[in-house]
């Protein structure tokens, strides 16, 4: 089985405090992750899958990044919503359209 540790960015302290900080359930389980590797050295990844109840991968792909970005890795991290990067039209050039298309239906 691999080991792995978290790369000392922030303090066990710390990490409890940023843990407890966290608003939505997907930062919270996440930030849990770092800290049960952080507080529990020599534990494998499929200890602490049984024990979270997350998979190996997610595991080893939340401390992969924790590690590579630091503290804050999170910031980087988008889910849903409208990405600018992405799209094609902006938000009011899609309504335009819209409203054009509704007055020829």
């Amino acid at each position: 089985m691999k080991h792995f540790k978290v790369f000392p960015h922030l303090n066990t302290e710390e990490l409890l405090s940023v843990l407890n900080s966290q608003e939505e359930i997907r930062g919270f389980k996440d930030w849990q992750i770092i800290y049960c590797v952080a507080v529990n050295p020599g534990k494998t990844a499929s200890e602490l899958s049984v024990l979270l109840g997350v998979s190996k991968s997610r595991i080893y792909r939340i401390i992969q990044s924790y590690n590579k970005q630091g503290k804050d890795w999170r910031l980087s991290k988008q889910w849903g919503g409208r990405r600018e990067a992405r799209s094609l039209m902006s938000l009011e050039e899609e309504g335009k359209l819209l409203k054009e298309v509704e007055t020829e239906a």
